[in-house]
């Protein structure tokens, strides 16, 4: 996993300034402003316009890979909030970036428990839109069914431990099981 968010690392424009450190006062605000406004679309609620959504999505996106093309993220809350934007992409190309800044992210602040959890998010997402197993159990789908209840997306439980979900902050996989059944009952 690793790999790919050093070659992108490698392969980035460098920043005129060095990285800061974690929660620095340099954290890109327009950045900031981006993951905010990204969030507040996700708020829960029955009356989520996805169509709307899903435009504001691509623009925050356009914007969040001409950030990173122009080296413009300098800390570790920087790569985060760019990951957590591009976790959000329609494409594969855009689960593979969120998965290199998450992982650039909790390797510039190892302590940033977000952004582990980021990490180990976007891997499972990058695999469940190759079609394959997700490995720490973070996404979950609704069944084509009537009833259309949520599940686990299907799982390789022989690829990660628990004791490593939990160094990621995922829940283990008897959690992720039990958070299916509340989302059911809601």
């Amino acid at each position: 996993m690793m790999s790919l968010a050093l070659a992108l690392a490698a392969c980035a424009p460098v920043a005129t300034n060095p990285p800061a450190l974690p929660g620095s006062s340099r954290d890109h605000a327009e950045l900031q402003a981006i993951k905010v406004a990204d969030q507040e679309d996700r708020k829960p609620g029955p009356n989520i316009d996805w169509s709307k959504v899903g435009q504001r999505d691509r623009d925050r996106l356009k914007r969040v890979r001409e950030l990173v093309a122009t080296g413009e993220l300098r800390t570790a809350v920087d790569f985060f909030n760019a990951a957590l934007v591009c976790q959000h992409g329609p494409d594969v190309a855009d689960i593979r970036l969120a998965h290199a800044l998450a992982t650039i992210s909790a390797t510039i602040d190892a302590t940033a428990t977000s952004a582990n959890w980021l990490s180990a998010a976007s891997w499972d997402r990058l695999l469940m839109r190759m079609g394959k197993p997700q490995w720490y159990g973070t996404q979950f789908t609704r069944a084509k069914t009537a009833d259309a209840r949520w599940e686990l997306y299907a799982i390789d439980e022989t690829a990660v431990t628990d004791e490593e979900r939990k160094r990621l902050g995922v829940p283990t996989l008897a959690e992720a099981r039990q958070r299916a059944e509340k989302l059911n009952q809601k």
